[in-house]
């Protein structure tokens, strides 16, 4: 029910109903018929000029315009102010006719001529999720900027939702036009939707973010172990990523060598991923390191870098002999934090007893280095700590019965 108010200069007064269904629909206090109420274009916009005509049965009591109010308004020729729910603009009277009825029951004819701007229809909001977006290598947030057009100006709510992608990222501010996004750390392509809400319903637009298209890239793993006793062998892990083929061979490996290490490089292993690379030592003491070629691995947008100088295994000489007086061995394989014993046997039959003294070429503190040897065989406790991992020679001396000091090298890897 739309009911027809105007003002001419006192605010909006009702003074009838428009309606298309004249017969049924009225308001309590002003019963009403219309006629001609069709036409009106909805292109929001565009001045319209209309002519509405209309019937009113009006008490004299009602706080609406009476007849005399109306036809003085016509005689005088006011351009009033008029509106009917959303629609407004101005008019005039063109007419105005009177029927007496009986009692305090008036009914009159009026036709207005307007001009006005009607409401259009709600429209679907306009929306755009802004260009497709791609990350540089390593980049696994940013930032969203979409853009939406309200064009019937009616409330309005935005929202960002994850649709696709190799996995799920987080969205923070999704209600917002400028949304951030974080935790794109799998390589891929992630799909965004922006969808916009009024009172026409809603409507969205998608946005895609994908990943720079990179080389392979290549990582050395350090030696294993850090350090040996010649001779030994040393060995790389070689970790590709996004690597289509792989090609490295020896000929591919740079050995970086210091000293007079005599050594040659294996590489095997098969796949996209990974290589290892044995290092075969021989001789000699110093170090030894490796250097990757470019060109070991390939995938659509391009070929491997090279990689290297890769971290250093430390080679050491073969150990002295034990002397005939006595024979000194650990007890366990790897050197332990504390509690590690080492057993000292008599090498030709001579009982040993003395004082055994204990110092570390490699580093680490020795706790108890004088140590009472009352026989043998004889298990010794003694605590390292501070020892970096790898293979570490231990000196001991033993000052036998006879008083003569005697040396033997022990070698032994300590446990990670």
């Amino acid at each position: 029910m739309n009911i027809l108010e105007i003002d001419i200069g006192e605010g909006f007064v009702p003074i009838g109903c428009l309606t298309e269904f004249s017969e049924t629909e009225q308001t309590e206090t002003i019963p009403t018929t219309t006629r001609d109420n069709s036409g009106w274009r909805t292109s929001r916009g565009t001045f319209q000029s209309k002519t509405i005509t209309l019937s009113a049965y009006m008490a004299t009591d009602l706080t609406v315009l009476s007849y005399p109010d109306i036809a003085g308004i016509k005689r005088s020729g006011i351009v009033f102010k008029w509106r009917v729910e959303d629609d407004d603009g101005e008019g005039f009277f063109s007419s105005l006719s009177l029927q007496q009825n009986s009692g305090e029951d008036l009914v009159y004819n009026a036709t207005i001529r307007v001009t006005g701007r009607p409401s259009a229809p709600p429209q679907l909001p306009y929306v755009d999720a802004g260009v497709d977006i791609t990350l540089t290598s390593g980049q696994t947030t940013v930032e969203l900027d979409g853009f939406v057009l309200n064009p019937d100006g009616s409330p309005i709510t935005y929202l960002w939702t994850f649709v696709s992608g190799p996995i799920t990222p987080t969205i923070t501010n999704e209600t917002t036009l400028t949304p951030q996004v974080d935790g794109m750390t799998s390589s891929g392509t992630y799909v965004f939707r922006l969808t916009a809400t009024n009172d026409a319903g809603s409507a969205d637009d998608t946005v895609s973010v994908g990943e720079v298209g990179v080389a392979p890239g290549i990582t050395i793993s350090p030696p294993e172990p850090l350090s040996v006793i010649t001779p030994n062998n040393v060995e790389f892990t070689i970790t590709y990523s996004n690597a289509d083929t792989v090609t490295l061979a020896s000929g591919d490996i740079t050995l970086n060598i210091s000293g007079d290490v005599q050594a040659t490089a294996v590489v095997s292993g098969t796949g996209p991923t990974t290589r290892t690379v044995l290092i075969d030592i021989t001789s000699g003491t110093g170090s030894v390191g490796i250097t990757i070629a470019p060109g070991t691995a390939s995938n659509e947008n391009g070929s491997a870098s090279g990689a290297g100088p890769s971290l250093v295994a430390f080679v050491d000489p073969v150990p002295p002999p034990a002397p005939s007086g006595y024979n000194v061995s650990f007890l366990d394989e790897d050197i332990q934090s504390n509690d590690t014993f080492i057993r000292v046997d008599d090498g030709n039959g001579e009982a040993v007893t003395g004082n055994f003294f204990i110092s570390s070429s490699g580093g680490g503190t020795l706790n108890g280095n004088d140590i009472a040897i009352t026989g043998t065989p004889q298990n010794i406790p003694i605590n390292v700590s501070g020892l970096g991992n790898g293979v570490l020679t231990m000196n001991f001396t033993l000052v036998n019965a006879g008083g003569q000091q005697q040396v033997s090298g022990i070698t032994t890897t300590k446990s990670v």
